[in-house]
């Protein structure tokens, strides 16, 4: 089996922008995590933005998360 070894220094605090799978660094270690777009939805004469949550967690929004990040890319 291969091992991926990751710097920790390559996390970064800017918020996340964009969908994807990232790696998630919190006081509880480092997670992966998958963020999807929610999109916009008007009903009931109420209306939200679109906005990126993360997948399992309830559709909590990324702006909630506390930590660092990183995007991950597979080939």
């Amino acid at each position: 089996m291969n091992t991926l070894t990751i710097d920790q220094t390559l996390f970064t605090g800017n918020p996340i922008t964009e969908e994807g799978i990232y790696l998630w660094k919190n006081s509880s270690g480092i997670e992966m995590i998958e963020v999807y777009r929610v999109p916009a939805k008007k009903e009931y004469g109420l209306s939200w933005d679109s906005y990126l949550a993360v997948k399992g967690h309830r559709g909590r929004s990324v702006e909630h998360l506390v930590g660092q990040f990183m995007k991950v890319e597979f080939k």
